[in-house]
């Protein structure tokens, strides 16, 4: 098991749609994680992936975590540079290593 994001809304007001508030809830280890996030994203968004960022590593959890520092959100169907190559490659390399798809 793992989680992927990109550019997600991870951290909410109301604590039954934040994944940030359901990490720290959680009983049992966190899974593998990897985040995206895009740079000139909305400022609130990127804080909120900042939080669950902060809430993962307070409780240990493996957590890869990319920047696209150009990229918009959406990068990753709307940038065609080498960055959203990048963590597209990655991204498919987590997965892969995580549910053993060869």
């Amino acid at each position: 098991m793992c989680m992927v994001a990109y550019y997600a809304v991870l951290h909410a007001s109301a604590p039954q749609f934040s994944a940030a508030t359901q990490l720290t809830e959680a009983n049992g280890p966190v899974p593998p994680l990897l985040i995206a996030r895009a740079g000139r994203d909305l400022p609130q968004l990127n804080e909120g992936i900042g939080y669950f960022v902060a809430q993962a590593l307070k409780q240990n959890g493996a957590l890869d975590l990319m920047t696209h520092p150009a990229g918009q959100h959406g990068f990753d169907s709307r940038d065609d540079d080498d960055r959203t190559r990048d963590i597209l490659r990655r991204t498919v390399e987590f997965i892969r290593g995580h549910l053993g798809a060869e």
